[in-house]
């Protein structure tokens, strides 16, 4: 399957989790973020196995999105601080269920089987390096509740030998 085949189903399934949740809804958006805005980034990644093809699934926010999101995901109050871990978590977490929706709409095209790796969250200068191993990205705009809204990066990339290893021994 291609990259940009995947990475089509990987924000299809992206926008089912933010109708799940009533965090908003995601529409399509032109180009990339500005890079000055990808130093104030943060967000999740999911390294997955499909057959003998390494991927990674990534998931960027900037900081008005990451907000609006976690907050919905938390259940947290407009006004409310959230902590770095709090974030941490609610990013890694849809991060986590589009990577299952994307797992459960890969396995019916083949036999192949689909592995999942845990979440991992990546904030600014992270946020760039995990572009530079995407061959293919999707960006959708994030229209969340209230007031607050923002870019959503999906990024699907299929991972060199180099890569798998860095994506295996990441903290």
């Amino acid at each position: 399957m291609k990259t940009s085949e995947v990475a089509a189903r990987a924000a299809s399934a992206l926008r089912r989790v933010y109708e799940t949740m009533d965090g908003g809804s995601l529409c399509s958006s032109q180009g990339l973020p500005p890079a000055r805005s990808l130093s104030n980034s943060c967000g999740a990644y999911i390294p997955f196995q499909r057959g003998h093809s390494h991927w990674l699934l990534g998931v960027l926010y900037d900081d008005d999105a990451a907000r609006s999101i976690a907050r919905v995901m938390l259940m947290a109050k407009e006004n409310e601080e959230l902590s770095a871990g709090d974030m941490a978590d609610a990013l890694g977490e849809v991060a986590n269920m589009a990577a299952g929706l994307l797992k459960r709409g890969l396995l019916p095209d083949e036999q192949e089987s689909c592995e999942l790796g845990l979440p991992r969250f990546v904030s600014g200068v992270q946020c760039a390096e995990l572009l530079w191993r995407c061959e293919e990205l999707a960006t959708w705009r994030l229209k969340g509740p209230g007031k607050d809204e923002g870019d959503v990066l999906v990024c699907v990339g299929r991972l060199s030998s180099e890569d798998e290893i860095a994506v295996e021994n990441a903290n």
